[in-house]
């Protein structure tokens, strides 16, 4: 099997702090698993592996066709993208009330057979949340299929008015998302803390191991039940979860800070008075969209707390086969099991380590390792030449302008400072903090129900996402405005 370099490949994805060991289940999926939900598939995907950093591509016009296909079907039966939200939720609870299991059980006294058809199940049921799961990313991410419908929508029924601003109001949930919810459980965490002026002065301080030895039991009791339950969704897609302690540094941030509590920004009188100018069918779709920004942050924090119950799981295979964490990571599932079992190991498995390639198409994939990385990466570098503005897709409007920060992982975070316009590939849970001191927020990728557009919805921070270039194009101590009216990032000064 070789790369099918016809329709040539766009990038779809740069991901920072990802692993193989995750990927390879939704890299497979969408070249052989979709079509059970929607009847169509990729026909095909590439993906680099450096580490714990990814790109990955498809076909340039296959994902057009994709993203076609499943807007089509979307607006064809709009019951149909009401099933996809639904599947999403109970896909998701299915599979993280399998992976809560591998807790209870003692792996240890499993035998080789047992203990890896955990894994098989994980994998088989991840799978098959991306059938449904991934739909939604589709339908908007790499092209605006369902925003550009909804824009014309909103030209149709209601020419007086700018679809830009119309359609933020128009698609914000009313329903509570994931992150929501976090945030409204740590902030009663911080109105205790305010309500207490001796805890208030200790957390002022800031001194974390001072707080930890002085806090009165039930704000400690509060902040360890908060831990538990949302340790996971801080773990990314590998690495260890939260520690209790990063949990005392961010309500000091807060605390310090005085950043208001994530709430939704709904115009609710003005949305009731623009629904009710749409037929029965378009109310329908602007729901599904708006629920798309839902369902997609619950996929997401779901898949964080399967995984990291799977790392439990991953800890004793590597104990097993004397390989290291890294190392199995690195592995398909298939040959997991055949290193486990016949002490059989990929001909190129050291030469992973340096990078390597892995290319899909229905039913067959392959691993490609050596020089011939480096040829694929420059077959597919894109040149960025001199930009003095960047364009996107707005997602919270407002204006703004200050000096750029990269932020792509949480130790980025350390750097940034109250004010600064937050630039980022995609933006996850754990950047959060940042986002909510962030003038503005600026994305290479995501679609209009992507987190970054979530969030600042929440926070009422102007946003642009799906730029493509900005994080390659503008670097720290850069000083741009951000207009995001009309999706436009100005380049005032260079650093």
């Amino acid at each position: 099997m070789e790369i099918d370099w016809k329709d040539g490949f766009m990038l779809a994805e740069d991901i920072p702090n990802i692993d193989f060991f995750f990927s390879q289940i939704w890299l497979k999926s969408f070249v052989n698993s979709l079509e059970n939900a929607c009847g169509k598939n990729y026909k095909k995907v590439l993906a680099i592996f450096h580490g714990y950093n990814m790109k990955y591509y498809f076909g340039k016009e296959d994902c057009l066709e994709f993203a076609k296909h499943i807007v089509n079907m979307i607006i064809n039966d709009p019951s149909f993208g009401e099933k996809v939200n639904n599947e999403i939720i109970a896909r998701s609870d299915e599979m993280v009330k399998n992976a809560e299991e591998i807790e209870k059980i003692d792996l240890k006294s499993l035998s080789n057979e047992e203990f890896f058809s955990i894994a098989e199940k994980h994998f088989d049921l991840h799978t098959k949340l991306y059938e449904y799961g991934w739909l939604s990313n589709a339908s908007d991410m790499f092209y605006p299929e369902f925003t550009n419908y909804l824009k014309n929508i909103i030209k149709k029924r209601l020419p007086e008015e700018n679809e830009n601003k119309i359609i933020i109001p128009l698609t914000t949930p009313e329903e509570k998302s994931e992150i929501v919810k976090e945030q409204e459980s740590l902030f009663d965490i911080v109105r205790d803390i305010k309500n207490d002026p001796e805890m208030l002065e200790l957390f002022q301080k800031g001194d974390v191991e001072e707080i930890r030895h002085k806090i009165i039991p039930a704000i400690n009791k509060k902040i360890k039940t908060h831990w538990k339950k949302y340790r996971q969704i801080k773990c990314s897609w590998y690495s260890e979860p939260a520690n209790i302690k990063d949990y005392y540094k961010e309500i000091v941030e807060i605390i310090k800070s005085n950043v208001e509590e994530v709430g939704q920004r709904i115009e609710r009188e003005r949305k009731e008075k623009l629904l009710e100018k749409l037929s029965d069918k378009e109310r329908r779709l602007f729901e599904i969209y708006s629920k798309f920004m839902i369902t997609k942050i619950y996929r997401r924090y779901a898949q964080f707390r399967a995984l990291y119950y799977m790392s439990i799981w991953l800890n004793e295979y590597c104990e097993r086969t004397n390989l290291s964490i890294f190392e199995a990571r690195q592995l398909l599932l298939e040959e997991m099991k055949d290193i486990l079992f016949n002490e059989k190991f990929p001909r190129n498995f050291e030469e992973r380590k340096k990078g390597f390639v892995f290319y899909a198409e229905k039913g067959e994939n392959i691993i490609k390792t050596g020089k011939v990385v480096e040829e694929i990466e420059e077959r597919l570098k894109e040149k960025i030449g001199e930009i003095a503005e960047i364009k996107g897709t707005i997602a919270s409007m407002g204006h703004a302008r200050g000096k750029v920060k990269i932020v792509n992982s949480a130790k980025d975070m350390e750097k940034f400072e109250e004010g600064n316009i937050l630039v980022a590939i995609a933006t996850n849970p754990d950047l959060v903090p940042a986002m909510k001191k962030a003038a503005a927020i600026v994305t290479d990728q995501g679609g209009v129900t992507s987190h970054a557009a979530l969030v600042s919805r929440e926070l009422g921070v102007p946003c642009v996402i799906g730029t493509k270039v900005a994080t390659k194009a503008l670097k720290d101590g850069d000083v741009v405005e951000v207009n995001a009216t009309q999706g436009i990032i100005t380049i005032i000064k260079r650093a």
